[in-house]
């Protein structure tokens, strides 16, 4: 009988133990996936701070004479909120709690979205903290983090007020204010009811006629948010300023389409009414400004989704007048670094963060095909799935596209010296905003520039990048996923450009003099990696590899290869050493990698036993500090097709 009773025992606890386990695997599981999710939207949050901190410097430089003392303030603000969410990074990498350093997060977030409410800002970085406000909140809820925005929060030095009498920021009397709001509310009613009569009338209009409507909302909502705080004696400039936002949207709409003569006065006359609201606040308002990508129904400063890909798609050039200085950027986020290392590092990040000429985006739904005078187009899927691959050194990383309210963004991420976090945002005045974040060698610093890009043309026009690809010798635009010279076969080319060894990810080209049926075609590749550490001896090395080969017909199919032999132009005789992948499975360039190089974002790493032999590829070595293969050199190939050959027509 005992000996039953210990048997239903031990049995008992058995099960009870198995039964635990599924429970325990679903935990790791998904505190495994909270970690990327967390990864994921610090990164996020991290580059926005970036963004906005520009922005409040911008803010900061027109305002040096009237409002230096909140200008600086809001930058301070900026400061301890960006140095609270490194801690937090720092925390999730080690695998520690989160729940505190996030809190302190949170705090030094309330801090500035409560300035935000006492002080006038730029609409743009209003903009931007509605969108970073929203990341916060998704952080807290994803860490299962209760927080209050409405909490009192007590921060150093903020003026009471902001300088404004107690009973509230207006200078007219309640009354007078009291009147204007209603009046302001009636008068949108008309201008509403104008406004439909005119677009289901009128077939002069430009823009559809959503977009007016979700002007029109914003507004409304803007307008009750202003007579709510009124009434609550709560209202100031900022919520003044958040109404004329979503005013100007309708007033520049109102410019560029000429409606009928009734829409047209009723604007005029609500408009009447909003300057004087303005005067009543004290806020200077420029009606002619150039605005951030329009508002949306919510009033959220994000893109309208309903006409994002007609924003997004087209044709663009780099403005350089409006882009960031990189070389500045460059400079402060090197001046901590040994002056001994900088020089390397500047060479590095300026290859990665150089820009790229034009850019072509194609956006149908979810489906995105973007291309560069940088790199052949891609096709990817811009809905929010994160899809693992392998690195060519056989990391596993996961490329995550997304569309929503803060534009196109692309997270690339599993290898920190080679993540990246893209964004791409329709901006007014038909331009493109290019935003690349990327980590700095060691891996924990990271580095933000943004571009600025005039669209040229409303199509995604392939042509003009392939023809701005072909003056710098690099490959087509188009590319058959196909190989077109057969394994084994024997080529003789003559490089056209010179590989100097200075820049990891540099492209190089050369011309087919043999065989005859491939002469003249442009075989193209890029510098994989440079081994820095082998010039202390005397001795310089770089891993290259092909990736296209372009037909005399203009045709360009992809090209794979390994060099047998290279006789400089000087007629040295260069050691060249070929290599294949060390996993038995080859590592797969997927669209994570294309999109990186394809935007300027992936640089290579120094040549060493454990990252280049994860790497098939050649290798050039010379017994000088830097490597130095001119144009003209002569080069052996043989070709090694990894995929279907195709018979060129």
């Amino acid at each position: 009988m005992k000996a039953k009773i210990f048997f239903i025992t031990v049995f008992s606890m058995i099960t009870m133990v198995l039964s635990t386990v599924p429970a325990a695997f679903a935990q790791i599981t998904a505190t495994r996936t909270n970690i990327r999710q967390t990864e994921t939207l610090l990164i996020r949050i991290e580059t926005k701070i970036d963004i906005l901190k520009d922005e409040a410097q911008r803010f900061a430089d027109r305002n040096t004479n009237t409002n230096s003392g909140t200008s600086d303030q809001f930058t301070e603000y900026l400061s301890t909120l960006e140095k609270s969410v490194t801690k937090v990074h720092e925390t999730l990498d080690n695998r520690a709690p989160l729940t505190v350093d996030i809190r302190d997060a949170l705090g030094a977030a309330t801090v500035i979205d409560q300035y935000l409410v006492r002080n006038r800002v730029t609409p743009s970085a209003q903009a931007q903290w509605r969108s970073l406000k929203r990341d916060f909140t998704t952080l807290a809820v994803s860490n299962r983090v209760s927080w209050n925005w409405n909490q009192r929060v007590t921060p150093v030095n903020i003026p009471v007020n902001n300088g404004y009498p107690s009973t509230g920021s207006y200078t007219a009397s309640a009354s007078q204010v009291r009147t204007l709001l209603s009046r302001i509310e009636l008068k949108t009613n008309n201008y509403k009811s104008q406004m439909e009569i005119a677009l289901r009338t009128d077939t002069t209009a430009d823009e559809s006629d959503y977009a007016v409507a979700e002007y029109v909302v914003g507004f409304e909502t803007a307008e009750r948010r202003l007579r709510q705080r009124f009434e609550a004696r709560q209202s100031t400039s900022a919520d003044v300023t958040d109404v004329l936002t979503h005013a100007t949207y309708i007033d520049q709409f109102m410019t560029r389409n000429r409606l009928n003569a009734q829409t047209e006065a009723q604007w005029r006359n609500l408009k009447a009414d909003l300057n004087t609201l303005a005067d009543y606040y004290n806020v200077n308002w420029d009606w002619n400004q150039t605005m951030p990508s329009n508002t949306g129904s919510d009033g959220g400063g994000g893109i309208n989704l309903r006409n994002f890909d007609t924003m997004l798609t087209g044709t663009y050039r780099l403005n350089q007048a409006l882009s960031e200085n990189t070389s500045r950027v460059i400079d402060q986020a090197l001046s901590s670094t040994a002056a001994v290392e900088r020089e390397s590092y500047r060479r590095r990040l300026e290859q990665r963060l150089s820009s790229p000429e034009v850019i072509a985006v194609e956006k149908n739904g979810p489906t995105v095909t973007l291309a560069s005078s940088i790199l052949p187009q891609v096709t990817f899927q811009a809905d929010g799935v994160a899809r693992a691959e392998t690195n060519p050194r056989g990391r596993t990383v996961t490329t995550t596209a997304t569309a929503d309210r803060d534009g196109l963004i692309i997270n690339y991420q599993g290898e920190r010296s080679s993540d990246f976090y893209l964004t791409f945002l329709p901006m007014a005045d038909r331009r493109l905003k290019m935003t690349r974040r990327i980590y700095l060698d060691n891996g924990n610093n990271s580095i933000t520039v943004s571009s600025i890009y005039d669209k040229i043309d409303n199509v995604a026009r392939w042509n003009v990048v392939n023809d701005t690809i072909n003056e710098t010798g690099g490959v087509s635009t188009t590319v058959n996923d196909s190989f077109v010279v057969p394994t084994g076969s024997r080529l003789s080319a003559e490089l056209r450009s010179s590989i100097t060894g200075t820049e990891a990810g540099e492209r190089f080209s050369m011309e087919v003099t043999a065989p005859v049926q491939y002469r003249g075609a442009i075989i193209g590749g890029r510098v994989v990696a440079e081994d820095a550490a082998g010039r202390i001896a005397g001795r310089s090395r770089v891993l290259l590899i092909f990736d296209t080969i372009r037909l005399t017909n203009g045709q360009t199919y992809r090209f794979a290869g390994s060099i047998d032999a290279v006789t400089a132009a000087n007629g040295d005789i260069v050691a060249v050493t070929n290599q294949t992948a060390r996993s038995a499975v080859q590592p797969t360039r997927g669209v994570g990698g294309v999109l990186g190089a394809l935007i300027g974002a992936i640089a290579g790493v120094p040549v060493d036993a454990a990252n280049s032999a994860a790497t098939a590829g050649s290798i050039l070595a010379q017994n000088r500090d830097v490597i130095d293969i001119g144009s003209g050199s002569q080069v052996l190939i043989t070709a090694s097709a990894t995929g279907v050959v195709t018979i060129p027509r």
